[in-house]
């Protein structure tokens, strides 16, 4: 399920721990983090030949845009994340001689992310005293002469510039020190989110939003997979959530787990 792959960290209206959706205020409007993107819903605006589903009619990476009921700002982060605020706005009629009222504000803002580590094959090029040239190509486990093992995979050209493969091999033990391990969202990828969350000036001119991010601060941020998400519910599975860097491997990873046991 790839969901699991997948992290999240998001904050409401409030400033306090979300799950990274947002309702807009016209009916049936929506915004939700999935995987490293945004979903756009909008029931009443989806026309049948759209690629999408579920009234999806936009899937943002990056990038600044108005669509729907919405107001939406997005960049990449590290993690193969994105980071990305949304808003959505209720406007009042002003009256003559009365006080102007500001427009409601409906806010969201959050960090979609990859949360497995990545293979650092620079690293393992050093151990095996490969040339810089060897690129990284793949990494695998298997079984060699009745023993579990880790192949791994360089690639360079050779002078004809036909591709050459040269094969390393590791031990269960040292293949477990730089296999993919579960992280979630790391807390330094939180600081550089809160960072970009400061230097946003679209919404750093609205009166209410130095308070909003004052209370993002002040909040205890609180990160969860993806896939535990689907399960909790659909499964009705205590969702597990942690801070930053102590996240737990997610419930499908246990379920593979104790399978294989």
């Amino acid at each position: 399920m790839a969901l699991s792959n997948w992290d999240m960290l998001a904050f409401d209206s409030d400033g306090k721990p979300c799950s990274g959706r947002i309702k807009g205020f016209l009916e049936g409007t929506s915004c939700e983090i999935h995987k490293n993107r945004l979903y756009v819903h909008d029931s009443k605006s989806r026309r049948k030949s759209n690629m999408f589903s579920n009234g999806t009619i936009a899937q943002i990476y990056e990038g600044e845009l108005s669509v729907s009921d919405f107001h939406i700002v997005a960049a990449r982060g590290p993690q193969d994340s994105i980071f990305v605020i949304v808003e959505s706005l209720k406007h009042h009629e002003q009256e003559d001689g009365k006080p102007y009222r500001p427009p409601d504000v409906r806010r969201m803002a959050g960090i979609g992310c990859y949360g497995f580590s990545y293979i650092d094959y620079d690293e393992l090029r050093v151990k095996f005293g490969l040339d810089p040239e060897y690129e990284g190509f793949s990494f695998g486990c298997c079984t060699i002469e009745g023993k579990s093992e880790a192949v791994v995979t360089f690639v360079t050209n050779d002078n004809d510039g036909k591709a050459k493969l040269i094969e390393c091999q590791l031990s269960k033990e040292e293949a477990c020190e730089y296999d993919y391990k579960w992280l979630g969202v790391l807390p330094s990828t939180y600081a550089e989110f809160i960072k970009w969350l400061k230097l946003i000036d679209s919404f750093a001119a609205m009166d209410d939003y130095a308070v909003w991010l004052a209370k993002v601060e002040a909040s205890e941020p609180l990160r969860a997979n993806q896939g535990d998400m689907f399960f909790a519910v659909n499964a009705g599975i205590e969702l597990p959530v942690t801070a930053p860097g102590e996240a737990e491997q997610p419930i499908l990873m246990d379920i593979c787990s104790n399978k294989a046991d």
